[in-house]
């Protein structure tokens, strides 16, 4: 059906400014559109025109130093991305209005960070929706077991009733809704790897009781010489 052809297209300008070695201003203007999509207004994910997708300070060093404090407009990237993260394969791809604690010792990580996603919408300045909060500490420890990297991690969600659908009780209620987990990949010998994550959810949805679990297996083998 040549009605369901379109074409997406994204530009981006990065802009970093480092005063001092332990000091970073960072800025991502994004230009998101939809071409030839057969309607009047692509919404996204296919169209946010010019807005600001990142703007952040951040003290220390996130990814090597032993600890840093991100503020502001920012990318969140959780292991596989299966619970949080900036989704960036969809043309607009999210962000959060965040602080974010980072900390590095000796083989071992942890994030801690209280996040709201931002709220895309086309020709209008993006923001945050007052009380869509996630809050969150994800750990790694990358040497306790040779080869592999072990992720435990816990996450609270919240959501007002503005933004809750209705209950099977009936009516509109808050979400509060907490998720507690691991991420567990490796490598094998004879070239094997494996990836192994389970989540246990539990929490409320206005009268409702929140009770889900998740798992996601994979075990893979790369061949060398093909």
């Amino acid at each position: 059906n040549p009605e369901e052809g379109y074409l997406l297209g994204r530009t981006r300008f990065d802009l970093a400014v480092r005063p001092l070695s332990w000091l970073k201003f960072f800025g991502q203007a994004q230009d998101a559109r939809a071409f030839f999509q057969n309607v009047l207004h692509p919404v996204p994910s296919y169209q946010d025109t010019w807005d600001i997708r990142q703007a952040y300070v951040q003290i220390g060093d996130a990814k090597s130093g032993p600890a840093a404090l991100t503020a502001g407009r920012q990318e969140i990237n959780l292991g596989d991305q299966r619970l949080v993260g900036s989704s960036n394969w969809t043309n607009t791809a999210r962000s959060f209005d965040a602080v974010r604690v980072s900390l590095h010792h000796a083989g071992l990580r942890l994030d801690a960070f209280a996040a709201s996603v931002v709220d895309e919408r086309d020709q209008e300045l993006n923001h945050h929706t007052q009380g869509n909060n996630i809050h969150g500490l994800y750990g790694g420890l990358d040497s306790l077991i040779p080869g592999a990297t072990i992720e435990p991690y816990s996450l609270w969600r919240l959501a007002p009733l503005s933004l809750s659908g209705a209950t099977e009780h009936g009516g509109r209620g808050k979400l509060n809704e907490k998720t507690a987990g691991v991420r567990w990949v490796g490598k094998l010998p004879a070239g094997f790897d494996y990836n192994i994550e389970m989540a246990k959810q539990y929490g409320s949805f206005g009268l409702d009781t929140i009770d889900a679990w998740a798992g996601h297996w994979v075990l893979g083998q790369q061949f060398s010489s093909a």
